[in-house]
């Protein structure tokens, strides 16, 4: 910047752009040090100037300093999305941090990046959305919520700074995800794309569970999502999300091949007489209900959420545009309260990924990272003897892809007598097209035929029946499917058949040849 010096002061050529400038550019005016700092602490925590005589707001700053200031600096309006744009920028910049961190919840980071495009009203938020936030204790959420009733609304960042009880801790953090302004009358329909992709592990569970062989040259992990809203009250959301490693798969609609994507729509906070919606979903929906620790849907589960970083459970139902793809609803949900009381319910019916037994039962609920496919039971079968027979029964290939149909409901209803307590009732339930038979080591008797047309019976253990000894494993008859206690020597599963079971993750297993 070009400037020259006047009886020891600056006098800049351009006026210096004080929303814009750094704090060694401030430092460079003819200020204090305690003007400085006040300066620029209203620029990090408050924002940006809307004009120039906000500085005279500033108790450090006297009159004759501001005229001081009159031509050495200006106030250009910000450019409108600098605020969210930045919030974006500094919610990946953390996400790169906590990516390579052990317990980083996955799921999560998408459903936060979200909320840091469209920002809620505090002044409209319900107790549970505070409570919600991102390293927002629940002290600094009924501090906020009883702010806002009390005082009657926040107008901005330094109103919300000024809620007594709330901590620095609480403060910022909470302002990346809140807004200020009243709900637009305007009809106007909004929109944002994200577009991602990359060829390495971006987080550290990708790196445990995909086979490293297939990481030499992967295909990669690649996501297009695409959210409206309108009038700010309806919103919709598609998204087509392809893991790394893994090959497109598509769905056959009215005779066309579409690739398999997630989407939702719905509606927010209307009101119906004395009954006010917080939220109506159709499509892909999260839930969670008595605090996720009765019910919580998602492929990442955390057995300790601390609330730091990304770790933190939403409360209720909210749209679901993550990459989660196995323990997920579809179908409707609805979040309402009528005075103290409010309720949740929701209806889903899916298809999932499961291990079958060699009967055709359910085994187990299954997440495939990458989600790949093979024939879980070959018709042709190997014995002990290194004779083989064919087994009628596994006539075409027995895929673990959308093996079973789940329909879930239920629901929570609860009476909150005092802010930020809740007394309440849930249930729900889980129904499968296939009898469950969550067995291991349970040997299937299977009608079979010799290549020399001879008739008999072998018994086929479920894949991912436990190791046994080399003298339990050679018993007459026994086909050596016995033998492999893992599926195509890569996949292990452990876990029991329930929303919190884990995932296979793919590795070279040879414990029993």
């Amino acid at each position: 910047m070009c400037a020259l010096l006047v009886a020891g002061t600056p006098l800049l050529a351009v006026p210096l752009d004080l929303n814009r400038a750094t704090r060694a550019e401030v430092e460079a005016l003819p200020l204090t040090p305690e003007q400085v700092d006040a300066i620029w602490e209203r620029l990090v925590y408050e924002g940006p100037f809307k004009h120039f005589y906000e500085l005279d707001e500033l108790t450090v700053i006297d009159p004759v300093t501001l005229m001081s200031l009159r031509s050495l600096v200006r106030i250009d309006p910000p450019r409108p999305g600098d605020d969210r744009m930045d919030r974006i920028e500094d919610a990946y910049y953390r996400i790169e941090n906590l990516g390579t961190e052990e317990g980083t919840n996955v799921g999560l980071v998408d459903e936060w990046i979200d909320r840091m495009l469209e920002p809620m009203n505090v002044n409209e938020a319900s107790l549970d959305e505070l409570m919600d936030l991102q390293n927002v204790s629940p002290a600094d959420a009924v501090a906020i919520f009883n702010q806002v009733r009390l005082q009657g609304g926040i107008r901005g960042a330094r109103d919300l700074r000024a809620v007594p009880g709330l901590s620095s801790w609480g403060y910022r953090n909470a302002r990346n995800y809140l807004s200020y302004d009243k709900r637009e009358a305007n009809r106007e329909l909004h929109g944002s794309y994200t577009f991602r992709a990359y060829d390495t592990p971006f987080f550290a569970d990708e790196e445990l569970a995909i086979n490293p062989e297939l990481l030499v040259d992967p295909t990669p992990d690649v996501s297009h999502k695409l959210r409206f809203t309108y009038a700010r009250d309806y919103k919709a959301g598609v998204l087509w999300h392809r893991s790394l490693g893994e090959r497109t798969t598509y769905d056959d609609v009215l005779g066309a091949q579409l690739p398999q994507n997630k989407w939702f729509a719905g509606l927010e906070k209307k009101t119906l007489g004395p009954v006010h919606f917080d939220r109506v979903y159709l499509g892909d929906y999260q839930i969670s209900l008595g605090q996720g620790v009765a019910l919580e849907s998602g492929d990442y589960f955390n057995p300790r959420y601390s609330g730091f970083g990304f770790d933190k459970r939403l409360t209720g139902i909210a749209p679901d545009l993550s990459r989660s793809r196995e323990f997920t609803l579809r179908g409707a949900a609805a979040e309402a309260s009528y005075g103290k009381w409010k309720a949740v319910t929701f209806l889903s019916t899916q298809r999932k990924d499961a291990i079958l037994n060699p009967d055709g039962s359910l085994n187990r609920l299954i997440t495939l990272v990458p989600r790949d496919d093979g024939d879980l039971y070959p018709t042709k079968q190997y014995l002990p003897n290194g004779d083989s027979v064919l087994v009628a029964g596994f006539d075409g290939t027995q895929s673990m892809l959308d093996a079973v149909r789940e329909v879930a409901l239920g629901g929570e209803l609860s009476y909150r007598p005092l802010v930020g307590t809740s007394i309440g009732l849930i249930a729900s339930e889980f129904s499968y097209d296939r009898a469950i038979q969550p067995d291991f080591g349970q040997g299937y008797m299977m009608q079979a035929e010799t290549f020399d047309g001879q008739d008999t019976v072998v018994a086929i253990y479920p894949v991912i029946s436990p190791c046994r000894t080399r003298r339990d494993r050679r018993q007459p008859g026994e086909s050596r499917s016995a033998q492999r206690s893992l599926l195509f020597s890569r996949w292990i599963a452990l876990g029991r058949c329930s929303r919190r079971a884990p995932r296979l993750r793919p590795r070279s297993v040879d414990c029993c040849k």
